[in-house]
């Protein structure tokens, strides 16, 4: 991972799956990637996303 929650796509891109989910906290060299093992947790994180996206779209 890029550390920090780092972004691994250009600026300007949009955020795509297939998504990483690490702790930390626990991981802070990003090293294990929870995403398969926290399914629910990525999908309730992929539609708060999802949202913000949709509503800042729609203030412009």
């Amino acid at each position: 991972g890029n550390g920090s929650g780092g972004r691994q796509q250009p600026k300007g891109r949009r955020f795509t799956p297939p998504w990483q989910l690490f702790n930390l906290e626990d991981d802070p060299g990003e090293t294990t990637d929870l995403a398969s093992r926290e399914t629910d947790r990525v999908q309730r994180m992929e539609a708060a996303l999802f949202q913000i996206l949709a509503n800042d779209k729609s203030r412009k």
